[in-house]
């Protein structure tokens, strides 16, 4: 199946975010390739046109007239090229694994070829040079349904950046890397009730470049988990339909933020801040959700979340957010 489009393109499944793509960062424009190889497996290619909302000062120019400043603004062009296998290894077990490159400044052909290696070909191209190279990250998951009844067991790792020859010393390791763990149970207690336990971990400076048009995002969105790097989160939820047409929700989850760091600390300290350095606030959020269909593609939609917030110095702050809509879709 070949397919075109403006969307978001998302990978794995995560309920409180997705680790490598997920649906928050604006969408943009994409052609993608489905091939199902053979009954147990299944390659997927796809190939985006992100904003980097950063302008290109060799392209911009200065125009006639001094309105909004007198120049014409060219940003740098921004690019996505992934591919992912999907291996069924039995029933109900799959495992997927793949390679996603950030480009910048000019389409490459390079990367419209399904089946290049993408890391291979920019070290290739460029000489292996960090100044004029690309941003490259490898993934990796695997989904195991009804090995356990009713149970669905799920994880995914994504690689930013690791120093292989130095994984395991702590005094000079580059692991930037994440990965969620995942497990849902239906039928628990009443049919139709689905509980969900998930925990998602970001090591420091994951999703974070250099050169700032290759950061692992869409318009300063990031294309993967939302919360970013350096924080962890804790994500619980049930699930009920008492009623076909009826969808009803409780979610919480508690979330650790920590600090950025800068490029310097990024790039060049020995060893490597530790997971959790520079505490900025820690989150809690609960909330349910309601979903009524109404007819057809016609719903009612109600959502209501407590959200408290603690800073690392101060006192915490309670938020509370509702909503109310209907939701019409024609497909």
């Amino acid at each position: 199946m070949i397919s075109v489009g403006q969307d978001y393109l998302t990978w794995g499944y995560g309920q409180g975010g997705k680790l490598v793509l997920s649906d928050k960062a604006p969408t943009y424009p994409y052609l993608r390739l489905d091939l199902q190889l053979l009954p147990w497996l299944r390659f997927h290619y796809s190939h985006a046109w992100l904003k980097s909302d950063i302008p290109d000062s060799s392209k911009s120019y200065t125009i006639a007239d001094s309105i909004y400043g007198g120049v014409r603004e060219v940003m740098v062009q921004k690019f996505l090229a992934q591919h992912s296998l999907d291996i069924r290894l039995m029933k109900g077990l799959n495992l997927m694994l793949g390679e996603s490159m950030l480009y910048t400044d000019r389409l490459n052909l390079g990367y419209f070829i399904p089946i290049m290696f993408f890391k291979a070909f920019d070290n290739q191209k460029y000489a292996d040079n960090i100044l004029t190279g690309s941003n490259g990250q490898f993934f990796f998951g695997f989904s195991s349904r009804n090995q356990l009844r009713n149970t669905h067991l799920y994880g995914q790792w994504m690689i930013d950046e690791v120093r292989l020859s130095t994984a395991f010393n702590s005094g000079k390791s580059r692991n930037q890397l994440g990965y969620q763990l995942g497990a849902s149970v239906t039928d628990l207690f009443l049919n139709y009730l689905t509980f969900n336990a998930e925990y998602t971990r970001l090591n420091p400076f994951m999703y974070r470049n250099f050169i700032a048009a290759q950061n692992y995002s869409n318009a300063n969105y990031s294309l993967g988990d939302w919360m970013g790097s350096n924080a962890d989160r804790i994500f619980l939820s049930a699930k009920y339909h008492p009623k076909a047409n009826l969808t009803l929700e409780a979610f919480a989850f508690m979330l650790r933020k920590n600090g950025e760091g800068s490029l310097e600390t990024q790039y060049f300290a020995e060893p490597q801040p530790k997971f959790g350095f520079n505490p900025q606030y820690k989150r809690t959020k609960m909330g349910l959700n309601a979903q009524y269909q109404l007819w057809h593609n016609l719903s009612l939609n109600f959502s209501y979340a407590n959200t408290f917030q603690k800073p690392a110095i101060g006192k915490g702050k309670w938020f509370s957010d509702a909503s109310l809509g209907i939701c019409w879709n024609k497909f």
